[in-house]
């Protein structure tokens, strides 16, 4: 793993056989896009992204393809365009859990607000088009999209069946604590971020055992309210995410 930025020259040159990148390359470089009409979860319309997001995943691969090996191969994916519908029954139990914490002033409106990180959700076409603008350096082994849903679902289905209606309760209880746990950690870091702009301004500040507490009780309750809001209102509901993955050889 890197501890840069992917955006960056990340290993020698010419020094690695195999590549791969999981899960982060929606993430945009300039972040500074995100006061442009960014949304919680991954732009997908929005002119301006679309064309930075060209951009940026064209970087990436020439600066990949200047560290792997002739031969050497990239694998990568990253969350893509398409909606399930039944996603709109979860995200809207996020919206709800912490509604209530903002009426409770436990978190500020002002915060969630501003849980706005500067990403773009491709299409399938979109990153079928950047890969032919990189075919000088790279051969395209496949590319292709498919949804991905968080494991552990079928027991759900098969407590369902089951008949045994005390399973079935546990295995939905057991489910959406799963789904409740994927949103905070996945959403949490942006919204204690959102926090700490909120009270410390931009500036470098030096954090303490009390400010690390206070925000994993705020994570903790988020945690648990988006449990029971789940259950309530989206309960045996199956989250699933549209990727798009590539396989390409570098020439």
């Amino acid at each position: 793993m890197s501890p840069i930025s992917f955006y960056k020259p990340s290993v020698p040159t010419n020094s690695i056989h195999v590549g791969l990148c999981f899960s982060s390359l929606h993430y945009l470089q300039k972040q500074e896009l995100s006061g442009q009409k960014s949304r919680t979860f991954a732009n997908t319309d929005d002119d301006i992204f679309a064309a930075a997001a060209h951009e940026d995943l064209v970087q990436f691969l020439q600066l990949r393809a200047a560290e792997i090996k002739s031969g050497g191969t990239l694998l990568a994916c990253m969350p893509a365009a398409r909606e399930d519908p039944s996603n709109l029954l979860c995200k809207e139990a996020v919206k709800n859990s912490l509604v209530g914490m903002i009426r409770e002033g436990k978190v500020p409106a002002s915060a969630v607000s501003k849980m706005r990180p500067a990403v773009f959700a491709r299409k399938l076409h979109q990153v079928e088009a950047v890969l032919a603008d990189t075919v000088d350096h790279w051969e395209k082994v496949a590319c292709w999209n498919d949804f991905v849903g968080l494991p552990g679902f079928a027991k759900v289905e098969a407590a369902k069946q089951s008949g045994d209606e005390a399973n079935h309760l546990q295995a939905s209880r057991d489910w959406a604590k799963a789904c409740a746990g994927w949103f905070v950690s996945v959403l949490g870091g942006f919204l204690m971020q959102a926090m700490r702009v909120e009270k410390f301004g931009n500036e470098a500040y030096d954090r303490s055992s009390d400010e690390d507490s206070i925000e994993k009780s705020i994570l903790d309750e988020w945690q648990i309210r988006l449990e029971q809001t789940m259950l309530q209102d989206a309960r045996d509901v199956e989250f699933r995410l549209d990727y798009v993955f590539f396989c390409l050889r570098r020439k």
